[in-house]
């Protein structure tokens, strides 16, 4: 098995979805098995410098800077949407996570070569969350997050434009609105915290 440390340190303040102490989470997954993989992510509130001195805890690669895209009542959440760009390096991908799915019943054609279905467990409880992705180029890193896109219809636009179709489609079904135009105008940008691995 392999082991893997993060932590994730906000440098803004952030809503509730965001808040709180920096978190190191521990993730251990079994490489050898990829159609079994199991994920154990566990989150330790603390303060992160002593966790990491206490560890003994070298880092790892180069840190990830990630952004949450929300309104400021949280609408995307509360529909069970969870809206994210990570960048690491010159790397970059924008994520959409939709809560509330069944991974038996969804469509292959959905996930494409960048998507999945996972089981989550919160407490005594599983739930299948569908997640699509797509890679973001510098170009299209730049304008989403540039200053001309910061918050409302601007950057309701910008994420709409970014969105494969398929992601589109997800966060229109879930909100109950036209996929051409998913997003809320009341959406900005939540962030940036910083993930650094161990």
């Amino acid at each position: 098995s392999q082991n893997r440390m993060s932590r994730t340190a906000n440098s803004h303040s952030l809503p509730a979805l965001l808040s709180g102490t920096a978190l190191i989470a521990l993730v251990a997954f079994e490489a050898d098995a990829v159609e079994s993989q199991a994920e154990v992510q566990i989150n330790l509130c603390s303060d992160s410098t002593q966790l990491v001195r206490a560890l003994h805890l070298a880092e790892h690669g180069k840190p990830t800077t990630v952004w949450l895209f929300d309104t400021p009542g949280l609408e995307l959440n509360r529909n069970g949407l969870r809206l994210r760009v990570r960048e690491r390096g010159e790397s970059a991908d924008l994520t959409l996570k939709a809560a509330g799915q069944d991974c038996s019943k969804v469509d292959a054609s959905l996930l494409g070569g960048q998507g999945k279905c996972e089981a989550d467990l919160h407490g005594d409880s599983f739930e299948d969350v569908v997640s699509l992705e797509r890679r973001l180029d510098r170009r299209s890193l730049n304008a989403l997050l540039g200053p001309e896109a910061r918050s409302g219809a601007a950057l309701a636009h910008t994420l709409s434009t970014l969105l494969t179709t398929n992601q589109r489609n997800m966060i229109g079904a879930k909100r109950g609105v036209a996929a051409p135009a998913p997003l809320p105008p009341e959406i900005k940008r939540l962030g940036p915290s910083i993930v650094r691995a161990y």
